[in-house]
Formats: C-alpha cells, sequence, structure tokens
C-alpha cells in the first residue's frame, strides 16, 4: 500500500494575521526575506503543501496585501511545478546522455 504523502501547513490565518510557516516555526508574513520566499518554493517544489486562501480574515491592509501576493504566486507555481519538473527531467537527461556519450568515445 503506497503511504500518503503528508501536507504541510506554510501559509496560515490565525487571529486576523497572516504567517509563513518554515521548520515548524511560523513568523508573520510582514517579516519574510528572501531566502523564506525561496525555501517555501522548495517546499512547494518536493511536498504537498496547504494555505489559508480566506485573505479577507487579515485586519492589517498592507499584511493583507504582501500574504494575498505570496499566496498567489505559490498557487501558480504548484499549478506550474509538473510541468517545471517534467522540464528539467528532460533537460537532465539531455545532459545526462551527452556526459555519457562524451565518455563512451
Amino acid at each position: 500500500m503506497e503511504k500518503e504523502k503528508e501536507s504541510m501547513k506554510i501559509l496560515k490565518i490565525k487571529d486576523g494575521k497572516g504567517y509563513y510557516c518554515l521548520n515548524q516555526i511560523c513568523k508573520k508574513i510582514g517579516e519574510i526575506e528572501s531566502n523564506d520566499l525561496f525555501e517555501l518554493l522548495r517546499i512547494c517544489f518536493e511536498c504537498e503543501v496547504l494555505m489559508d486562501e480566506e485573505i479577507t480574515d487579515i485586519k492589517n491592509p498592507a499584511e493583507k496585501i504582501v500574504y494575498e501576493e505570496i499566496l498567489e504566486q505559490l498557487t501558480k507555481f504548484i499549478h506550474d511545478k509538473i510541468g517545471i519538473k517534467d522540464e528539467l527531467s528532460r533537460e537532465f537527461s539531455e545532459i545526462d546522455s551527452m556526459i555519457f556519450s562524451d565518455t563512451t568515445q
């Protein structure tokens, strides 16, 4: 029997505030840094993720904009990840073929 993948919650809304979660630590969305964004993308690429989507619950307008933009971009990335994985697989397959053919000559 195939083991079900565990979903990881990476964006959440609690008590009118938006948070992002990495390594089981949640921080306010306004504190996010570029390295955190890259880590969220990596997690989205490798894992099944959950994200709270009801942004109207976020009270601070600036925080709501940041949360909404991150949610939108991660959602697009998740939607496209199968295509991205297929493209990477093709590219690496071509590189492997070129390397293998060079070593056999």
